[in-house]
């Protein structure tokens, strides 16, 4: 579980580089770029700083392989941003490094709710260095959807958006909060009863604001 968990977070921190190099840079990485280190949970968290100089010791070969996917086109391979993201978020689940252990701490008074649980978890996840509303959002959605933890996001948290705030305000009017189109947002997913509705909403609009005259899908 914890690999998995460690997989989602490198993944979307990282992203795919879908015209080029596709999840290369996240396969480098982790395979230790073939060598004798893996990269896996145990071993990052057992040498957290370690892996910061192997970064930085394979950092121009790990670029000249690989990219950095769209939403993640601002981060970099310095220490600065990916070392000290990774080292940030390790101190997040905290140093029994058992990320069920560290989720249950927020279900303490049998809380269950998935909408809950997942705002409790965003709004933690400020810890975690560089990683914004798009990253938190991505990463928390890819947890719940792979069954990892049951939480679901309750609103697109437009809050802090670009592109979706955007496609909101577009498709209902320019005049609302990102607040008021959270909501009328979460409206439309209960009328539609969309699965996993809220992210769903998200992509949608967000592509969708890019061309609303002409079609263009989302897939390749």
């Amino acid at each position: 579980m914890d690999e998995a968990f460690w997989l989602v977070f490198l993944a979307t921190h990282m992203g795919e580089d879908e015209a080029k190099t596709g999840w290369r840079l996240v396969k480098d990485v982790y395979c230790g770029l073939g060598n004798t280190v893996h990269w896996d949970w145990k071993r990052i968290c057992s040498d957290p700083n370690g892996f910061r100089q192997w970064l930085k010791a394979n950092k121009d070969v790990l670029q000249k392989n690989g990219r950095f996917g769209n939403h993640r086109k601002y981060e970099s391979l310095l220490d600065e941003h990916t070392g000290k993201t990774i080292a940030s978020y390790i101190d997040w689940i905290g140093p029994a490094h058992k990320h069920l252990h560290f989720i249950d701490g927020f279900c303490k008074g049998g809380e269950t709710n998935p909408h809950i649980l997942f705002d409790a978890l965003y709004k933690s996840m400020e810890a975690v260095w560089r990683f914004g509303r798009t990253a938190k959002f991505d990463y928390l959605c890819m947890i719940g959807k792979l069954g990892l933890a049951n939480i679901e996001p309750g609103h697109p948290y437009l809050q802090d958006a670009t592109g979706p705030l955007e496609g909101a305000r577009l498709l209902f009017g320019n005049g609302l909060s990102a607040k008021a189109l959270n909501t009328r947002l979460w409206e439309l997913g209960l009328h539609l009863d969309l699965y996993f509705g809220m992210q769903v909403l998200e992509d949608a609009i967000c592509n969708w604001h890019k061309s609303p005259d002409n079609y263009i899908s989302f897939l390749p």
